[in-house]
């Protein structure tokens, strides 16, 4: 599959939890701006991020930390600018880690 393929779901991620049920394996960490009933926010065509996105950038600047800090960190975020913005329902990025990834996700390397 090109990159093409996946573009579409990165400009916007409304209902992109829908897709671990068929995504989800044991050598897999998935990551969703939204739960499989809600949409995201902020997916202009001008907006330089969606607001999961620029929680995911925010997180990422911060060094030595594991992907389950950051995963927490865009979910705090992402809850806190839904609630400043009265955007309605909250989205609740959801996150899937295979057994076999579990160690990775915790490891500090970021």
């Amino acid at each position: 599959m090109t990159r093409a393929h996946f573009q579409p779901a990165a400009r916007s991620a409304c209902y992109s939890a829908s897709l671990i049920p068929s995504l989800k394996m044991a050598n897999r960490i998935i990551i969703t701006a939204a739960r499989s009933d809600r949409t995201s926010f902020g997916c202009q065509a001008d907006a330089e991020h969606t607001v999961f996105g620029e929680a995911m950038v925010d997180a990422f600047a911060r060094s030595n930390q594991s992907l389950h800090t950051i995963v927490d960190a865009v979910r705090a975020k992402v809850a806190l600018t839904e609630v400043e913005r009265h955007f309605s329902p909250p989205s609740e990025p959801q996150v899937f880690v295979g057994n076999d990834m579990q160690q990775l996700y915790d490891a500090q390397m970021f």
